[in-house]
């Protein structure tokens, strides 16, 4: 790997931000509790940046997504399956 790359989870109780070095090594780590009591609207809303992605994927070659429990640049993902992505973080819509 020659990039550095930030890593999201977006959980129910926290969010987890990880920075990952070009060697491969954990060099940053943020996790922020969420007021998941409030339901999900609450915790971020993220289509705005992944549509983004999915419209300029030069631009978020480093963007990790993590969907229960897989991680995988979102720019490498089918489309079909970025929209499911998209999907699921579209609050509104649950």
């Amino acid at each position: 790997m020659t990039d550095w790359v930030v890593g999201i989870d977006l959980g129910g109780t926290k969010i987890e931000i990880g920075l990952v070095s070009p060697q491969n090594r954990i060099v940053g780590r943020c996790r922020i509790p969420t007021n998941a009591h409030e339901g999900p609207h609450s915790v971020v809303e993220a289509d705005a940046m992944l549509r983004a992605a999915q419209a300029q994927p030069e631009q978020f070659r480093s963007l990790v997504v993590r969907v229960a429990g897989y991680s995988a640049y979102f720019v490498e993902l089918d489309k079909d399956l970025q929209d499911e992505i998209i999907r699921r973080t579209e609050f509104g819509q649950v």
